[in-house]
């Protein structure tokens, strides 16, 4: 058994923070050593796009204060103008009479011409000037960006899917992270675990990661989803009327009143949102299913988490009695601090529950709870049966997806800086998703029983990494043409050949048709007032799309290349392929028609040349 994981938050903070910060460190400057880039060099060369850039932000503070110069000039102008024709009417100013008035009169307007000719125009010519010398400056920089770029392009082919989860396997080798989920995978969860496909029409898989801890899997799930939210649409309407009221003289006058009228009505409207979640399938303890949420301690200082325990005492012992008199199964725990920050008060499998959380584990739990860094309680833990899920806020605002394109940049000192971020940050993430679960000894002293794969999947991959690549098409219009929102893309899977699955993408989306409704209401004229409310009924639209997916098993760098290959293109376009993407040795075509053997095999003889 590996023990070193047997205190988390200790082991991270001690340990493994560190250690993975060096490991990244290592990794890029070997990813640098490998390139051959020249480092000098590409510093030298963005110093000098740094000094254009700067050179250009000059020229255009100089641009702003000579428009704003220019402006002020141009206000002096009018007034100037006013204040002459003002004179020219005016029989007398300060008392010297009509004549001198118009005399002054006069001066001004030629001030003001001289104003709008000598300065106006050689302000122009500077203003001409200065756009030139910011544009030589911005082009300047531009070709040194460019440079930059070009001197950083074998460095930048490098980068491929998988790096940071690479590092954290290196960083933490009890935890095992796989290339892609495969179909094997897929059929232990599902078959031993009951882990269910994703047929909710309403939620799509944007990227899927998984791995396992001793042989237990794992997996972190990123969905786009849609629900449906009550939305208050708003119509109004003026209205006006005539009142005879008191003149205060014994008499009435007529007035005149408007009032608008306001009406609202509450519609549904479809949502989007994102969506990260961790599952993790376990032998241990399962009979046993429970939920607990966050327990309030993130942001609290000790006084105030002990504070906060002493008040869930009270109510824990409360609970309690009515349990035993209701013969339910919640009992405290001789840890009553452990029962008020954990919760899972709705546990229903108390000799399980003790036999997860033994000392050891109660200690961990309640170090991890209460420690403010770097995430403080922000998880919410679920186990059903042999199934736990975890998801936390800090996941909610990461990209576990680890896209190649992030890396790239024609700074080297800025790549530099954000490759390192970048990875602590993924590491740190994810380790702490799954840190409530190495805080319990008997996950990790519980290897799964060996299983027998009855190969019930009848694709290659699954149908999670279908999604995965479908939703990788970022720019490819799935779109129904009369849809207006967002859409959730499902896969189906049609049939195999070979090594390839063909698959059908549908496009879920909603097009939006114009309704209106009449509100009516009372106004202050006494009367009833219709008022319109438009608002929109959006109705299901979908499009399909075929796609084919395969696993290639070549590198990202080999990919880039075929993709500047002339016979590549060609036989792309002799079999109707309307994009082709590269995931992790995943490839994804979408297609006119399914393609043949015959049309596989001439794509396998590009793929399978050395590309590793």
């Amino acid at each position: 058994m590996d023990d070193s994981v047997l205190e988390p938050l200790e082991q991270y903070n001690n340990k493994f923070k560190d250690l993975h910060n060096q490991n990244t460190i290592i990794y890029f400057d070997n990813l640098v050593k490998k390139s051959g880039i020249n480092i000098e060099e590409n510093k030298l060369t963005i110093k000098k796009y740094k000094e254009s850039l700067a050179k250009a932000e000059d020229k255009r503070s100089d641009l702003s204060k000579i428009r704003v110069f220019r402006t002020v000039l141009l206000l002096i102008s009018i007034v100037l103008f006013i204040f002459a024709f003002y004179l020219f009417f005016e029989r007398s100013f300060l008392g010297l009479g009509q004549m001198p008035s118009i005399l002054i009169g006069i001066g001004l307007i030629v001030i003001s011409i001289l104003i709008l000719t000598i300065p106006f125009k050689k302000m122009g010519k500077r203003i001409k000037e200065l756009k030139n010398q910011e544009n030589k400056f911005m082009i300047e920089a531009e070709n040194f960006k460019k440079q930059a770029y070009a001197q950083m392009e074998p460095l930048n082919r490098l980068y491929d899917w998988n790096i940071a989860s690479e590092l954290l396997e290196k960083t933490v080798p009890l935890i095992q992270m796989d290339q892609f989920f495969d179909t094997k995978k897929f059929e232990y969860l599902q078959e031993k675990y009951g882990f269910m496909d994703n047929n909710d029409n309403a939620c799509s898989t944007n990227y899927v990661q998984s791995g396992s801890i001793m042989g237990n899997p794992f997996l972190i799930i990123n969905t786009f989803n849609q629900i449906m939210v009550n939305h208050t649409y708003q119509g109004s309407i003026v209205i006006h009327w005539t009142e005879r009221v008191s003149d205060g003289k014994g008499g009435t006058r007529t007035v005149h009143r408007s009032q608008t009228l306001i009406a609202t009505v509450t519609k549904p409207k479809p949502s989007y949102f994102y969506d990260t979640i961790l599952v993790y399938g376990n032998d241990a303890a399962p009979n046993l299913s429970f939920f607990r949420d966050p327990s309030g301690t993130k942001g609290e200082d000790e006084k105030g988490i002990d504070k906060l325990i002493k008040k869930g005492e009270k109510n824990l012992e409360k609970q309690s009695e009515e349990a035993i008199n209701e013969g339910k199964h919640f009992m405290l725990m001789g840890n009553t601090e452990f029962d008020v920050l954990f919760g899972a008060h709705d546990r229903d499998n108390e000799v399980e529950f003790r036999l997860l959380f033994t000392p050891l584990g109660q200690q961990n739990m309640i170090k991890l709870i209460r420690s403010q860094e770097p995430f403080g309680d922000d998880f919410k833990f679920k186990k059903i049966k042999n199934l736990n899920y975890i998801m936390s806020d800090h996941s909610q605002r990461f990209n576990y997806h680890c896209e190649p394109s992030i890396f790239q940049n024609f700074d080297y000192e800025a790549a530099r800086k954000f490759f390192i971020d970048y990875n602590n940050d993924y590491f740190k993430g994810l380790y702490f998703d799954l840190a409530p679960l190495l805080a319990i000894p008997l996950y990790q002293q519980t290897k799964p029983k060996e299983y027998i794969y009855r190969n019930t999947i009848k694709s290659n991959i699954t149908s999670y990494e279908h999604e995965s690549m479908a939703n990788a098409f970022k720019n490819y219009n799935f779109k129904h043409p009369e849809a207006v929102t967002e859409q959730i893309l499902k896969t189906s899977f049609i049939n195999k050949n070979g090594d390839v699955d063909h698959v059908r993408v549908r496009s879920n989306a909603f097009k939006a048709v114009p309704q209106v409704e009449f509100v009516t209401k009372m106004g202050g004229d006494g009367r009833i007032h219709t008022i319109p409310v438009h608002w929109y009924l959006y109705e299901p639209v979908y499009k399909d799309t075929e796609m084919e997916v395969s696993n290639m098993n070549i590198n990202r760098n080999y990919f880039q290349e075929l993709n500047q290959n002339s016979d590549f293109k060609n036989c792309l376009a002799e079999l109707g392929t309307n994009g082709i993407i590269y995931e992790r040795g995943l490839v994804s075509m979408l297609v006119n028609k399914e393609l043949v053997q015959s049309d596989i095999e001439k794509l396998k003889k590009f793929m399978e040349k050395d590309g590793k």
